[in-house]
């Protein structure tokens, strides 16, 4: 610690300062120093070349705070926000260095290299106890792929009796939005909606019966894309409401008469769904437009406003950096906001081992959740789509087909360990709990694993980062399950009707 407050400048101090009243108002809002603006102007802003995470400083540790989709470590699957970094080797056979009590632009500067060259990572999980075990991860440092941006369509065909599904499948990693030339009015500019609306279109020509929107991992972006896209799915009516610190709301609005989709729908959310996801979940839960399906979703109801103080300056060569700011709190028709309680899916999973601690809600100084008045809109039905039939199936492939038993038992383990605050000062002891609490959990990971498909890996061995792929994967065919089990109800109970199939316009 001594060495740490040597080393830093008289700026850095400033900084430290300002954050720590910062963070007694709530978790999102910092302040950023001019110097790092200039190699990155917009704190927010991937990257284009290293492992694609945005770090911040917890005591004497450095902490995930963001992982951009496209980077190394989100590809890897492997890192997770609010892991915390506790050693670094700048190469494949490099020797590993603590860097607890590090700054942060020294870790960085050891973290960052050239493209197609090795860094490896001691990894502490979030909120894991300081005894336990740290993980090593081995990262490739790449570019960011921005194509990995980008929504994506797939198909997924099922097999129900004598007439078969085919569910349309788009995962929308963020909701961007190119605000110039929305501004401009001009036909071409990147937007997710507009990507949506066109893959909509394709999956209809392909005769899709259901479509899946998959919004695992989607830490939100931009408010007026999630608005807009929930227009692609409803006639009209509002979607959010925003209320700032006068206590004035906002309503947002879909004002757009046309429904690009009117067939069956699912949203597929996990813990890191957030913010502007968790507007478009949300809306579809409250107009029973579709189900939510998966995870308990993080819980960030907040707005923040990117303030460059650099203008308050007469002198335009004088930079004082950028302040980010909690301005407004988000609430769902209803009335509830999505902060802390997030969205609850209408088909609960359970939450993965490594997200058991994830959230708004583990945050220092999170807002409190609010409600204010709901607003009048128009259900697209008169009652939700699950049923006792559909949630049975569901259970009955869970525990048949993913090992449920497996992963509620990591979930206890970790549970146990961090709960645990003892510790013995008799270091042979310590290391042999050490040992004990770890090979115990690669025993129930490898059994996930064998349960997978996947083949168990040695005490030795470093995590591949498979097991959670493969996990995913099969959430994603449940859910697709889950759809279509809806749709064969529909079917059963209005038999003179038409096939739900959606057709091409």
């Amino acid at each position: 610690l001594k060495k740490y407050a040597a080393n830093l400048q008289p700026d850095e101090v400033y900084q430290i300062f300002i954050n720590a009243y910062l963070s007694l108002l709530d978790p999102h809002s910092a302040y950023f120093l001019p110097r790092p603006l200039k190699r990155n102007h917009n704190p927010a802003k991937p990257p284009l070349e290293g492992i694609g995470v945005q770090l911040k400083r917890d005591k004497d540790f450095a902490v995930v705070k963001r992982i951009f989709a496209g980077g190394s470590a989100d590809r890897s699957g492997q890192i997770h926000p609010g892991d915390r970094i506790i050693g670094v080797a700048n190469a494949a056979d490099g020797e590993i260095t603590d860097v607890v009590a590090w700054t942060l632009k020294d870790i960085v500067s050891l973290i960052r290299g050239p493209k197609g060259t090795v860094v490896r990572l001691w990894i502490l999980p979030k909120d894991a106890p300081l005894h336990r075990p740290h993980r090593l991860v081995t990262l490739t440092r790449d570019r960011i792929k921005l194509e990995e941006l980008r929504t994506k369509k797939s198909i997924i065909p099922l097999s129900k009796g004598d007439l078969g599904h085919r569910i349309g499948v788009i995962h929308i990693p963020k909701f961007y939005l190119d605000y110039a030339g929305y501004g401009r009015g001009t036909g071409n500019y990147l937007s997710t909606t507009r990507d949506v609306e066109r893959l909509i279109n394709e999956l209809k020509r392909q005769n899709i019966d259901g479509l899946l929107i998959d919004l695992r991992g989607n830490r939100g972006g931009a408010l007026l894309e999630a608005v807009i896209l929930t227009g692609l799915f409803i006639a009209s009516g509002p979607v959010v409401q925003v209320k700032d610190a006068v206590q004035h709301v906002e309503i947002y609005r879909d004002s757009d008469l046309r429904e690009i989709y009117s067939g069956p729908l699912a949203v597929l959310v996990d813990r890191y769904s957030a913010s502007a996801s968790e507007i478009f979940a949300g809306a579809i839960q409250d107009y029973r437009r579709g189900l939510v399906i998966g995870e308990h979703t993080y819980g960030k109801g907040t707005v923040q406003q990117t303030i460059d103080i650099n203008r308050s300056s007469n002198n335009a060569n004088v930079s004082f950096g950028q302040l980010v700011i909690t301005i407004a709190q988000y609430f769902r028709v209803t009335g509830n906001s999505t902060q802390i309680r997030g969205v609850v899916p209408d088909i609960v999973f359970p939450t993965r081992p490594s997200l058991q601690v994830a959230g708004e809600s583990t945050e220092p100084n999170a807002l409190p959740w609010e409600r204010i008045s709901s607003l009048e809109f128009k259900p697209f039905a008169n009652a939700p789509m699950v049923n006792p039939e559909i949630r049975e199936r569901h259970l009955t492939r869970l525990h048949q087909g993913i090992p449920l038993r497996e992963t509620l038992g990591i979930a206890q383990s970790e549970d146990a360990a961090q709960s645990r605050n003892n510790l013995s000062l008799n270091l042979n002891n310590r290391r042999r709990k050490q040992e004990a609490e770890q090979q115990a959990l690669r025993t129930r990971e490898n059994r996930w694993r064998r349960a997978l498909g996947l083949h168990p890996l040695l005490e030795t061995q470093p995590d591949d980062g498979q097991l959670q792929k493969r996990w995913a994967d099969k959430v994603l065919m449940e859910s697709a399950e889950i759809l279509s089990d809806a749709i064969e109800q529909n079917r059963r109970s209005e038999p003179s009707s038409a096939s739900p199939r959606a057709k091409p316009d």
